[in-house]
């Protein structure tokens, strides 16, 4: 099994999308239907997701043991 992306939850997505792009020295993010996406240097795709409603600290699952 292997990674390859995990979506995060923003109200602002573009801006931090943006800032770890930098921070990584990566290319710009690129817009992907709701999403800016950040890849890393092995592949992962960091889909940032805005949204306008409340943020939980738990976050999003989608595997399960």
């Amino acid at each position: 099994m292997q990674l390859n992306h995990t979506t995060i939850d923003c109200t602002h997505a573009q801006t931090p999308a943006q800032v770890l792009a930098e921070i990584l020295g990566r290319p710009a993010p690129q817009r992907w239907g709701p999403f800016w996406v950040v890849e890393t240097d092995n592949g992962v795709q960091l889909d940032y997701d805005e949204v306008h409603h409340a943020i939980s600290c738990r976050g999003r699952r989608t595997l399960r043991r």
